[in-house]
């Protein structure tokens, strides 16, 4: 699904210049589950904007199923991560004065067609949160607003999940539970990328891709279980 080739992410500001990625090259394929590990500032979230075409590479190439999209205008790009691609956030980045509903509908926002209703409902039961449908995020506990964040990556059925520390503002219990959703999105044939801290849900993943200083120190695949 994914290669990237001598991907390199620069940033300038006046006289400073700081490389956040250094010529990483990394292939995922469809339906893996993969988790992105290192310590804090070695570049794993610039990766990851990186893959969801939120930032561009300052040199390299990015292949998303054998077409290089390095090079895209930002219409085209929008159209993928529209069409394609699912966000999930340690921050949840839900709008505190819409209810979940609203909030998960947001995923179809500039999908063409209809039966969003059934489709919103559909991705909030998957996740165990419709009872809160007419909710607003302040009522809900930190696990509930994460399942619904999830739902609302989910709604338009997307070939790739991009999850930012997805468990990292929860306690362990909720935690597992995303880790479960995660797990099962995965086995029913979505390409999950994974940012996070926590070796216990790193393992998981199939493979786990250690960075240091920008680059890829070490992608191991897991064993099976």
């Amino acid at each position: 699904m994914i290669a990237l080739e001598a991907l390199s992410r620069v940033y300038r500001s006046d006289e400073v210049e700081t490389t956040a990625l250094n010529d990483i090259d990394l292939e995922i394929a469809t339906g893996e589950f993969v988790a992105i590990m290192g310590p804090s500032g070695c570049g794993k979230s610039t990766l990851l904007n990186l893959l969801g075409t939120i930032d561009r590479a300052t040199s390299g190439r990015y292949l998303f199923e054998g077409e290089d999209i390095t090079r895209r205008d930002e219409a085209a790009l929008a159209r993928l991560r529209r069409d394609r691609l699912g966000f999930v956030f340690q921050s949840f980045n839900l709008i505190d004065d819409l209810t979940i509903e609203e909030n998960v509908a947001l995923g179809l926002a500039y999908r063409p067609g209809t039966g969003r209703r059934g489709a919103v409902a559909a991705a909030m039961d998957r996740v165990a949160i419709g009872h809160r449908a007419r909710h607003f995020p302040h009522q809900l506990s930190g696990g509930q607003q994460q399942r619904a964040a999830i739902a609302r990556a989910i709604v338009g059925e997307p070939q790739l999940i991009l999850a930012d520390e997805p468990t990292g503002n929860l306690d362990s219990e909720n935690g597992g539970q995303v880790m479960d959703i995660l797990g099962e999105l995965n086995r029913e044939g979505a390409t999950v990328i994974m940012v996070t801290h926590s070796p216990a849900h790193a393992d998981r993943a199939r493979r786990v891709v250690h960075m240091l200083d920008g680059r890829i120190a070490l992608s191991a695949q897991r064993a099976a279980a």
